[in-house]
């Protein structure tokens, strides 16, 4: 056997103990690797969330409202949609030193009434592939019904929901029901897609 013999079966017995050739070792596959992984590999990704907000009377849908806001995957975004109620809040100052005679002074807090979302979008391919986990605080709050002399001093109701929901794009789900003072129920449902 020649040196240059003995030179190449040495080369071929390296290269079986090395195993195939992959796209790290060849040069020339690596661009097709890349964009077989880009898709695993994107982060910060954004999606718009729809929120629906269906209310139900004796069983049957009354009204629709639909919230939307875009989430970035890993960061948190938040929609808040109501009015502001104001509050009178009445504080007595003393007239004077040793009267014993107090003057009510009244100022105003404003609180909001509606809706506040909290929402945080973090993706779950691990897990189950082609999925998104969706972690949602839905928060509602109203007026609740009275007399007319308990108006003066309003009470609010406050409907509070904290979820996480593994979706995949363009699926609906529903994701919480609240009941209402007034005996009506709440219906949230929950679709995910690409924002494009």
């Amino acid at each position: 056997m020649t040196p240059r013999s003995v030179v190449a079966l040495f080369s071929i017995i390296a290269a079986a103990a090395a195993g195939p050739l992959t796209a790290d070792d060849n040069p020339q596959d690596k661009p097709a690797k890349e964009a077989a992984e880009a898709p695993e590999r994107a982060l910060n990704t954004t999606y718009r969330v729809r929120l629906n907000a269906h209310r139900q009377s004796a069983g049957k849908r009354v009204d629709s409202t639909p919230y939307v806001l875009a989430a970035t995957e890993g960061a948190s975004s938040a929609l808040k949609v109501g009015t502001e109620m104001p509050v009178a809040v009445t504080q007595f100052t003393s007239v004077g030193e040793k009267t014993g005679v107090f003057s009510p002074a009244t100022s105003f807090q404003y609180r909001n009434v509606g809706a506040n979302i909290d929402c945080t979008v973090l993706r779950t391919n691990k897990i189950a592939p082609g999925t998104i986990s969706v972690r949602l605080v839905l928060e509602h709050s109203s007026v609740a019904p009275g007399k007319p002399e308990d108006l003066k001093v309003p009470q609010f109701s406050v409907q509070y929901v904290k979820a996480e929901v593994v979706a995949r794009l363009g699926q609906t789900y529903e994701v919480a029901t609240m009941r209402l003072p007034q005996g009506d129920e709440l219906i949230w449902d929950l679709t995910i897609e690409p924002l494009r």
